[in-house]
């Protein structure tokens, strides 16, 4: 079983120094553009699910994905992007400036750091990976794909071929870097050595064993 992890596409904010959290800020038409390249990069791949999470800048990235394997994406809230509190919709300048002490356990301890009025880490992660394992789960027992509950196949899409069956999963930047730590089993304190740029694909495989193994990290060889 394959696990695609993908961050959502570019949005009109269109920077990554802006604490976006869980302010509803839509795709760009860049963003939009990187989805359906995207969506084109996984058309040949034998799709049996598309998750993400409820926020429209990964639900319409999902849907992108998620169309021509005649699929709709199933919302998970576990998905959805960190819980930052007071410090939604301002720059890193900004939280820098009127939190100098809190900025630096963000930058240097973000295994310890709580946002203020929002979420740690660790909850995110705890919360995000129980989620892709139980979509996981539910694809290999034959419970994620098209006749799985809200999930909707187009009449006549096969998922019959020689490529393996994969998962799809729509998030966002701190969520995707928390699942690829938790699939090694590598500390949250690792959190700032991965990057995720707007569309990253990222591929886990669900060994035998019930462990994943990273395949791709951070791809966005499909919008270059």
């Amino acid at each position: 079983m394959l696990v695609y992890v993908i961050r959502h596409a570019d949005t009109v904010q269109g920077r990554d120094d802006v604490f976006r959290g869980r302010a509803d800020v839509p795709l760009s038409d860049l963003g939009r553009a990187q989805a359906a390249a995207c969506a084109r990069a996984l058309s040949s791949e034998r799709l049996e699910a598309v998750y993400c999470g409820p926020l429209s800048r990964a639900r319409d990235t999902g849907a992108a994905i998620a169309a021509p394997h005649g699929l709709e994406p199933i919302v998970e809230p576990a998905f959805d992007d960190v819980h930052i509190g007071d410090w939604e919709g301002l720059t890193l300048d900004e939280v820098a400036t009127r939190w100098p002490r809190q900025w630096s356990d963000w930058r240097l301890t973000p295994h310890t750091f709580v946002f203020p009025g929002g979420e740690r880490l660790d909850d995110v992660r705890h919360r995000a990976w129980s989620a892709l394992r139980a979509t996981t789960a539910a694809a290999v027992n034959g419970n994620g794909n098209g006749n799985g509950p809200g999930q909707r196949r187009a009449a006549g899409r096969s998922t019959s071929g020689a490529r393996p069956p994969a998962i799809a999963i729509v998030t966002h930047r701190a969520v995707a870097k928390l699942l690829l730590l938790a699939a090694v089993d590598a500390p949250t304190s690792s959190f700032w050595r991965i990057s995720q740029n707007p569309c990253a694909l990222n591929l886990l495989e669900l060994r035998s064993d019930g462990n994943y193994t990273i395949r791709r990290v951070n791809d966005t060889s499909h919008i270059m």
